[in-house]
């Protein structure tokens, strides 16, 4: 069942149901120090513990990609932009999964040639790279649609609170499945974030963590699509339009 929300959007968004999706990013990061096993870095993004990234390094013999598991991540400060907008500076450790393999080989044979010493002492066994290595991690999420519109969308994703902030001004390539044997691809946009809300039915007993806790929900501005997405996408919304007739009306304030 659909129902809208009232709202300043230029799309009115429709609450749906049972409709799941993947998100990718790539996140902008800065090379802390390296070593055989993995990399130290800095990012705005949050990285969740324990969950896999691609490390992309670019080099002229072409590109080098691992697998590694953030084993740590921690907000160490904020920054401002030009703008005066406050970002939060995150270091995480990232430790590769197989190192045995073709890619780690190469990525041993990488550091022979453009690792340097690293400066700080506490480093043991660790090294920087030098100015002109150009480094990038692509990570993503699953997630559930709770609402939906021509627009954009507003998600559900497993996200820990203290990231909740770190999603908004990302460039998110989209896989949707709006219902079986349909899929929509997509590039949006995070702008806003806020936890999602509480379950009547479920008062978490004393010490026990709520279920939401781990989770946010993420507005999505759809920001490019195909001609043939955009199509699909317009005839799936006016099939909500159909199916819930009169019972909708518009959506809330913060949907475009």
């Amino acid at each position: 069942m659909a129902k809208a929300q009232h709202h300043r959007r230029t799309h009115p968004r429709y609450e749906v149901e049972g409709i799941r999706g993947h998100f990718a990013l790539n996140a902008d990061v800065d090379i802390v120090d390296v070593s055989v096993n993995g990399v130290g870095i800095e990012t705005h993004t949050y990285l969740g513990v324990g969950r896999d990234y691609s490390l992309r390094v670019t080099r002229e013999e072409g590109d080098l990609r691992l697998t590694g598991r953030v084993v740590w991540c921690t907000l160490v400060r904020t920054e401002r932009n030009g703008a005066g907008d406050i970002f939060p500076v995150y270091r995480a450790g990232i430790r590769f999964r197989d190192i045995l393999s073709d890619d780690g080989r190469e990525w041993i044979d990488f550091l022979g040639e453009r690792a340097v010493v690293s400066p700080d002492p506490r480093l043991f066994g660790r090294f920087a790279l030098d100015e002109g290595s150009e480094v990038d991690l692509e990570g993503g999420s699953s997630f559930e649609v709770i609402s939906l519109s021509l627009g954009g969308m507003l998600i559900e994703i497993p996200y820990p609170d203290e990231a909740r902030h770190g999603l908004v001004g990302q460039t998110l390539r989209l896989d949707i499945t709006l219902e079986e044997g349909l899929r929509l691809r997509a590039e949006g946009e995070g702008i806003y974030s806020m936890e999602p809300p509480a379950s009547p039915k479920l008062v978490p007993a004393e010490g026990v963590k709520d279920e939401t806790a781990s989770r946010i929900r993420l507005g999505v501005r759809f920001v490019r699509m195909s001609r043939a997405d955009r199509e699909a996408l317009t005839g799936f919304v006016t099939s909500i339009l159909e199916r819930a007739g009169s019972l909708l009306s518009p959506a809330d304030p913060q949907a475009r």
